[in-house]
């Protein structure tokens, strides 16, 4: 049997829907391999779908079709958090921002941090300037 498909442009089926489909999950792939989280090396993937059935006469052919991507996740970010009790018997958590508990440090700014990042309630910055006076 010879069979010939007439009409059938994927940019034109549905109406231009299956086009649509595409362009927009081309959108999120282009999206994903620009964002700087993510792993440049691997790849990304845009799936066109036509799932297929016909009538019992075998004359009309149902068709429904999607469009799906497949993206890179987005890299994890390691953090460091401690724990302990406030003076009220609370457990609190915190992220470690000095690297070691206890340790203050001196943040972008240059100023003197607390291991949480907050600010010492002492003025640590006038005690070691008064070490070079």
């Amino acid at each position: 049997m010879i069979m010939k498909l007439q009409n059938l442009n994927l940019s034109e089926i549905a109406s231009g829907a299956l086009q649509e489909h595409f362009e927009r999950e081309a959108e999120r792939v282009v999206e994903n391999l620009m964002d700087i989280n993510t792993d440049p090396k691997k790849k990304r993937k845009i799936t066109l779908t036509l799932d297929l059935t016909i009538d019992d006469n075998r004359e009309i052919i149902f068709a429904d079709a999607s469009a799906k991507s497949t993206l890179v996740p987005v890299d994890g970010t390691g953090f460091n958090m401690m724990s302990g009790v406030d003076e009220n018997g609370e457990r609190i958590v915190s992220e470690l921002k000095s690297g070691i508990k206890g340790q203050s440090y001196f943040d972008e700014n240059g100023e003197v941090r607390n291991d949480d990042g907050s600010k010492p309630k002492h003025n640590l910055k006038n005690n070691v300037e008064s070490l070079y006076k």
